[in-house]
C-alpha cells in the first residue's frame, strides 16, 4: 500500500475513473500492445519541442537590467560532436559501404525488426482507456496510453487486438475469432 504504483491495469482503471468523474465517456481497454508499449520503453520516441526558442534581442534594445532572468547557455555534446566528426571521417573513406549492409555488421536493429522477432510479438496483455466522442466537447475518440498520457487516433494506435472493455457499469469481451480482427 504504501508504494503507490500499479500496473498498466490499476493505472488504466484510475485514469477511467477520474474521466468519467469529469465528464467524458471513458473505458479501461484489456487487449495486446507491443513489448515497447508493455514495458513503457520510450528510449526509440522522439521528443517533441515543449517551447520555441526564445526572440533574439533587437540591435538597438537596451541591456538587460540586474536582476533579469539571463538566456540559458547553449549545451553541446562533445560525445554528438565527436559521433559526428566520426561520421564525417568514414563517409570520406575511400570504401564507403551501404548504410544498410553497415548496419547488419553492426547487429543493431530498428525497432520494427526487434518487435517481429520478439517471441511475444502480439501477445503481450495490456491495458489502457478508449475515451469516446461526443461528451464534453470530445469531437473524435481516442485512446489514452495510462503509463505516459500519449493520445493516440483509433486509426493509429500502436495496439494490436482488444479481448475486452469495461467502464463502471459495463462489461463487453470481443467474440471474434483470431488475434488481429479489431485493430489494424
Amino acid at each position: 500500500m504504501g508504494w503507490q504504483a500499479g500496473d498498466c491495469f490499476d493505472v488504466a482503471q484510475l485514469l477511467c475513473s477520474l474521466l468519467i468523474g469529469v465528464g467524458y465517456d471513458a473505458y479501461v481497454v484489456s487487449g495486446y500492445a507491443p513489448k515497447a508499449t508493455t514495458l513503457v520503453d520510450q528510449t526509440a520516441d522522439i521528443m517533441a519541442d515543449l517551447q520555441p526558442p526564445p526572440p533574439k534581442p533587437a540591435a538597438g534594445a537596451p541591456a538587460p537590467k540586474k536582476y533579469a532572468v539571463r538566456p540559458r547557455k547553449v549545451l553541446e555534446s562533445s560525445f554528438l560532436k565527436k559521433k559526428e566528426e566520426e561520421k564525417g571521417a568514414a563517409e570520406r573513406g575511400a570504401a564507403a559501404a551501404p548504410a544498410e549492409a553497415a548496419e547488419e555488421e553492426d547487429g543493431s536493429q530498428t525497432v520494427e525488426e526487434e518487435e517481429l522477432m520478439d517471441e511475444l510479438h502480439g501477445k503481450r496483455v495490456h491495458a489502457w482507456v478508449l475515451v469516446l466522442a461526443g461528451k464534453r466537447m470530445l469531437e473524435r475518440s481516442l485512446f489514452v496510453e495510462p503509463t505516459t498520457g500519449k493520445c493516440f487516433s483509433l486509426e493509429g494506435s500502436p495496439y494490436f487486438a482488444i479481448e475486452s472493455l469495461w467502464n463502471a457499469s459495463n462489461y463487453w469481451v470481443n467474440m471474434q475469432v483470431g488475434l488481429y480482427t479489431i485493430l489494424p
